[in-house]
C-alpha cells in the first residue's frame, strides 16, 4: 500500500470516528440541555459541545494525518485529506442524527420545546414591545412542526450546506497545517576556520 492510499484510508477512518464523536456529543447535549434554565448557558453549552470541542478534535486528527504521511504535506494534499475526513464525519453525524431523531421523536420534541421555551423567556426578559414579542413567539411556534418532524430532503439540504462550510474549514486548516519538505534534508556543515 503506497503512502497516498494509506493516508486516504486513515482520513476515512478518522472521519467515521469524528462523525460518531459529533453524534454522541450532540446526544449528550440534548440530555444535558433539559437541566439548563438560562438561554445564555444553553447556547454556551451548545457552542462548547457542538463547535469548540469538535474543532479541537479535528485539529488533533489533522496532526495525526500529517504525522501518518511523514510530517510533511503540501497545501493540496492537506486540503484533500482534511476535507475527506470532515466530509465523512459530517455525513456519518447527519445520518446518525436523522435516525436518532426519527427513533426518539418524543425526546427530540421535548428538546425542541425546551429550546423554544428558553428562547421565549429570553425575549420576554429583554422587555420587547408586546406586539413584536407576540409576533416573534408566533414565528417560533409556527416553526415547531417543521423542526419536530425532520424530513430527509431537509436533512440532505442541511448536509450540503454543512459540506460547503466544512470545505471552508478544510481550506483554513490546510493553510495552517501544511508543512513543505525542506529543500535540503540535512543542514550544511559550517565552514572550518583555516588559520
Amino acid at each position: 500500500m503506497d503512502l497516498a492510499d494509506k493516508l486516504k484510508k486513515e482520513s476515512l477512518k478518522k472521519g467515521v470516528i469524528l462523525g460518531l464523536i459529533s453524534f454522541i456529543m450532540g446526544i449528550v447535549f440534548i440530555y444535558t440541555s433539559f437541566s439548563i434554565e438560562s438561554f445564555f448557558m444553553f447556547h454556551f453549552a451548545n457552542v462548547m459541545l457542538n463547535l469548540t470541542i469538535p474543532i479541537v478534535i479535528i485539529c488533533v486528527f489533522v496532526l495525526g494525518l500529517r504525522k501518518a504521511i511523514g510530517g510533511y504535506w503540501t497545501f493540496s494534499e492537506a486540503l484533500k485529506h482534511i476535507y475527506i475526513m470532515v466530509a465523512i464525519g459530517a455525513i456519518v453525524s447527519v445520518l446518525a442524527n436523522f435516525a436518532f431523531n426519527i427513533s426518539s421523536k418524543d425526546l427530540y420534541t421535548k428538546y425542541i420545546d425546551h429550546t423554544m421555551n428558553l428562547t421565549i423567556e429570553s425575549l420576554e426578559e429583554m422587555n420587547g414591545i408586546s406586539g413584536e414579542l407576540d409576533k416573534a413567539i408566533m414565528d417560533i411556534e409556527s416553526q415547531r412542526d417543521s423542526m419536530t418532524s425532520p424530513k430527509f430532503g431537509d436533512t440532505v439540504k442541511g448536509l450540503f450546506i454543512s459540506l460547503l462550510l466544512y470545505f471552508i474549514l478544510a481550506l483554513i486548516l490546510a493553510a495552517i497545517f501544511k508543512k513543505e519538505k525542506p529543500i535540503f534534508d540535512s543542514p550544511v556543515a559550517p565552514e572550518e576556520d583555516i588559520n
